[in-house]
């Protein structure tokens, strides 16, 4: 479970960077209302003892630096 958080934040870390790239898959299991199924993000979280709403914080905030870095380009 801590490989599938991890590869998530990871793949949606690196297509914030490459505006190109399409990160609403990824978005949509982080920031989803999904909590049925093993490998939900909320169930992922819940077995490791993790808040997701403090994951979901610091997404957002990735997001706003992305969107900063775009703008000064």
């Amino acid at each position: 479970m801590l490989a599938v958080l991890k590869d998530g934040l990871i793949n949606y870390r690196k297509n914030l960077s490459d505006p190109t790239k399409s990160n609403l898959d990824d978005r949509e299991w982080f920031f989803g209302s999904q909590d049925d199924g093993l490998f939900s993000f909320e169930s992922i979280c819940t077995a490791l003892g993790l808040s997701a709403q403090r994951i979901r914080k610091r997404l957002a905030a990735w997001e706003k630096e992305a969107r900063k870095r775009q703008r000064a380009k």
